[in-house]
């Protein structure tokens, strides 16, 4: 052993390594082990000598340049003998390399769905802006109160409209008004105002209609006291819709001052859309009787003159007032529809509608109106994406397969919804081209039916990003944890279903009892349908007791107290026991399955091994300085006190200039030579030494800061 060590030591000192290295190496000779402390072979390896080839490669030792990283013979992990002569068994080798294989295909597949997860919440966060910035709920909402209150909106919900009378009253104090001057226009420092008629600042567009829905008179049922012969006038259908305007005893009307006013026209006739409007108690087609009101004085003539022949009678069903405002300031149009619902039982019921919108949303005025449409844009260019994908995904594996997964029809379902809403927006952009080229156009019909297309695209905007947003969950599967939520309401599914058919039988017993005993005096119960939803509302504590009670004081509160008990104290907990059992099954299964590698198992990994590699190279970093200061102590061959350029060439020689931060022989030269002439005197030298000193307190600091 010693023999062997010396020569060693020799051939390390021989006369070709440079002096620093001679030296530094003869001072690590004198810190060897002494021999009095060395181990004999025969005592290491006993009655079985190994050799020192066998020990090392048992040993752990340090990988070069891989500081912190120990390694064992790698003849042991290749599962042969210690000199890595040995072979592993054909079945392990094959189990090992397919689990190597399904490792890599699950981390492929978990990287997969995490691009494509990305890319959607891209895809969502893109449209939720586009809604954002396409609207302003803000005004829009002060725009449309500002109607409202003009029009008494309020009022006509406690009851102010109840009668014929009464209505005529509201048509004559408030609908002819809006043809007056309001303080805005009697200002004439505004010119704009002396332009038109406006309301608050609000323009109004075109005349307001008046259009009248009736029905014909049916035979009435035989009641003692009554003329068998009269006629009754039921509840508005389509099918019983009045087409020629007859009086009560099926008379023409005598007196027509307005003429038009007693002609029926249809919905293709007014520009009306052919969906008909829902109102509170029945559906109303687009036609009717109608008449214009082109201006205050005209709007007085004639609303007197209809009031006088009695134009509303027993026989009408709904009166539409059609009116369309324009505010410059926001840009925006509100079509303007007041329903009022005249009912079989004499009573009026008011049903007011406001579509606010932007009509010209393309006007490229600014610089939010180039990034919405680039945004928009970006969108279809999305969209038109994921048809394909869903297309190449049908085309690989079968329309089978494919349909058996419910997210394909979520899929689907958002982009047909997309595409629909796209229509809408082609249709609406090229009419208003159409109403900008000719503004005759802007007629309260044209622009309602305008606003009709608007808000069916709003509405079907709401729905997609409600589905969008809910499709999240689709990418959620990348974790067990993310989806136990889903596999909860799937393993319980089964009871869910029969708790619904026990709710259900609650439900209907109870809302038909709602219905059929506090239906005529409670409006809570008005019909089976509104009784049911009352129903849902006394679960979360939304019910008037005092109200119930003063239908009935014996069978309001015992239905009431009933409804609730068993509501909330039986089905409520049942439900909730339902999911909790389900989600302890689920909960179980995963702690059975142990730990599962997932997609953020993968990023930790990633962010831990580029961690590890950044410690890794501080440690090379400070090696590498400590071991330069080692060197540059050594670096003077010649002792001649100064250390030349060729001298800091031969220390630095084997040292990557990466790990001193890309300084190399040139630059550690230029940022200690004060005199720039190649030679480091002692001054210089000291300098370099704290210059050294200086990065290396940098490299430990950084060191401090990795491993906080």
């Amino acid at each position: 052993m010693e023999g062997g060590t010396s020569q060693g030591v020799k051939s390390r000192t021989s006369s070709s390594a440079p002096q620093w290295a001679k030296k530094l190496a003869s001072r690590n000779s004198q810190t060897r082990i002494a021999p009095a402390t060395r181990v004999s072979r025969d005592s290491l390896g006993g009655a079985n000598n190994k050799t020192l080839k066998e020990r090392r490669s048992q040993t752990p030792t340090i990988v070069g340049g891989n500081y912190g990283k120990v390694e064992g013979p790698k003849s042991a992990q290749r599962g042969g003998s210690i000199m890595g002569t040995g072979t592993r068994p054909a079945t392990a080798a094959v189990q090992e390399d397919e689990e190597n294989s399904d490792t890599t295909e699950l981390q492929k597949e978990r990287r997969q769905t995490l691009n494509e997860m990305i890319v959607y919440v891209v895809f969502v966060s893109l449209f939720t802006i586009i809604i954002f910035l396409s609207r302003n709920n803000t005004m829009s909402f002060e725009y449309t109160q500002t109607l409202r209150d003009n029009l008494q909106i309020g009022n006509l919900f406690q009851g102010s409209v109840a009668s014929i009378d009464t209505f005529w009253d509201y048509t004559e104090d408030v609908i002819v008004p809006l043809f007056a001057t309001d303080a805005l226009s009697n200002d004439s420092t505004f010119s704009y105002y002396q332009e038109g008629i406006f309301v608050h600042g609000n323009k109004l567009m075109g005349n307001i209609s008046m259009r009248q829905l009736r029905v014909n008179g049916q035979p009435c049922r035989d009641v003692p006291g009554y003329d068998p012969s009269r006629s009754c006038f039921p509840e508005f259908k389509d099918s019983l819709s009045e087409k020629v305007f007859l009086k009560g005893d099926d008379s023409s009307p005598k007196q027509q001052s307005y003429p038009s006013a007693y002609v029926y026209q249809n919905a293709s006739d007014l520009g009306e859309v052919r969906v008909a409007f829902q109102g509170g108690f029945s559906n109303y087609p687009g036609g009717g009787f109608i008449i214009t009101l082109a201006n205050e004085e005209d709007a007085k003539v004639k609303v007197l003159s209809l009031q006088a022949e009695k134009w509303v009678d027993m026989k009408t069903r709904a009166v539409f007032f059609d009116m369309v405002f324009y505010n410059d300031n926001l840009n925006m149009f509100c079509a303007v529809r007041l329903l009022f619902e005249f009912l079989p039982t004499g009573s009026v019921r008011p049903n007011p509608q406001f579509r606010t919108f932007v009509l010209n949303r393309y006007q490229w005025s600014s610089i939010r109106d180039y990034v919405v449409a680039i945004l928009e844009f970006i969108l279809v260019a999305f969209i038109l994406k994921y048809i394909v994908e869903e297309i190449v995904e049908i085309a690989k594996g079968g329309i089978k397969p494919y349909l058996k997964q419910f997210w394909n029809f979520v899929d689907w379902t958002n982009l047909i919804v997309f595409g629909v809403v796209i229509g809408m927006r082609l249709r609406t952009t090229l009419e208003v081209i159409g109403f900008i080229a000719d503004p005759s156009l802007f007629e309260a019909a044209n622009l309602q039916t305008l606003g009709w297309y608007f808000d069916q695209e709003q509405t079907l905007n709401g729905v997609n990003a409600l589905i969008c947003w809910l499709k999240v969950f689709k990418y959620l599967k990348i974790t067990r944890r993310m989806t136990q939520l889903s596999r909860t309401i799937t393993k319980a599914i089964i009871d869910i279903a029969i708790f619904a058919c026990v709710l259900l039988l609650f439900v209907l017993g109870y809302g038909v009892f709602g219905f059929m005993v506090f239906g005529t005096d409670n409006p809570e119960y008005m019909t089976m349908t509104v009784s049911i939803q009352t129903l849902f509302r006394a679960i979360f504590g939304d019910f008037d007791a005092r109200a119930i009670s003063q239908n009935d004081s014996l069978l309001g509160p015992i239905y009431l107290f009933s409804w609730i008990m068993i509501a909330v104290a039986l089905l409520l907990n049942m439900f909730i026991a339902i999911l909790t059992e389900a989600y302890m099954q689920v909960h179980n299964e995963d702690k059975e399955r142990g730990s599962e590698v997932t997609i953020f198992d993968d990023i930790k990994k990633a962010m831990k091994k580029r961690y590890n590699a950044l410690l890794k190279r501080n440690e090379e970093q400070i090696h590498a300085i400590q071991e330069l200061k080692n060197r540059l102590e050594y670096g003077d061959e010649d002792n001649d006190g100064v250390l030349t350029r060729d001298e800091l060439e031969k220390v630095v020689k084997d040292i990557d200039p990466q790990l001193l931060e890309g300084y190399t022989v040139d630059d550690l030269m230029q940022e200690v030579d004060m005199d720039g002439d190649n030679v480091l005197d002692a001054t210089e030298l000291a300098r370099f030494r704290d210059f050294l000193e200086e990065k290396s307190r940098g490299f430990h600091e950084e060191r401090k800061k990795l491993r906080t």
